[in-house]
């Protein structure tokens, strides 16, 4: 039987995941361009921790369906928050969203979950810039803003004192962006390039005459 466990913010792991997708996004040509928060509506606050997770994994399959009807492939990372309290779980997405259609992904979003500050999108781009302390601030580090201490110093993000422990995986991303992906995507890379051998045609008998 397969248990879910908790996790109390995101790790040095997890966050080097995170960063290493955001990069190759880009790299194969589907920046993540749409940050969208997600906040189930719950205003009695009955939602289980079992029901967050399912809450959350009908959400990105919701955009991965969008993705696929318009032609491009479903593409994003994700991480999730919490208060210090346990209340306000969140879902943070860095979607790649074709802009021809980003108008229409953003209707689309607010029109499947119409409850007060329950979807925000806006724009994302990969700007990095750096505060006053020295940390990045980014549209990764606004994901990752609650991870350990440990990999906020690895990675020099800006980190948001305070968590609170939540059931299953903290962070994901799509298959295209995991490391196997992107160890494969290396692997080409430094790949000779292919080479294609047609088949030769079989030289025909010489015509004999006789005299």
């Amino acid at each position: 039987m397969f248990v879910q466990k908790t996790t109390n913010g995101l790790g040095v792991k997890e966050v080097k995941e995170l960063s290493e997708a955001w990069h190759h996004a880009a790299r194969i040509g589907t920046p993540l361009n749409a940050l969208v928060t997600y906040r189930p509506f719950d205003p009695d606050g009955t939602m289980s921790p079992a029901d967050h997770v399912k809450a959350y994994r009908a959400f990105r399959n919701r955009l991965g369906i969008f993705a696929r009807r318009h032609g491009f492939k479903p593409t994003f990372l994700w991480s999730r928050e919490v208060n210090e309290d346990g209340r306000g779980e969140h879902l943070h997405m860095l979607v790649h969203v074709a802009p021809r259609f980003f108008e229409k992904f953003e209707a689309a979003l607010n029109a499947w979950f119409p409850e007060p500050f329950e979807i925000d999108v806006r724009q994302a781009d990969r700007r990095t810039t750096i505060s006053e302390n020295g940390k990045l601030r980014s549209a990764l580090g606004y994901l990752a803003k609650q991870s350990t201490p440990q990999a906020a110093w690895s990675r020099g993000l800006t980190r948001y004192k305070g968590t609170y422990p939540v059931l299953g995986k903290r962070s994901g991303m799509t298959d295209n962006l995991a490391s196997e992906a992107i160890d494969a995507w290396r692997t080409m890379q430094h790949a000779p390039p292919r080479t294609i051998t047609r088949p030769t045609t079989a030289a025909r008998p010489e015509s004999r005459v006789f005299l």
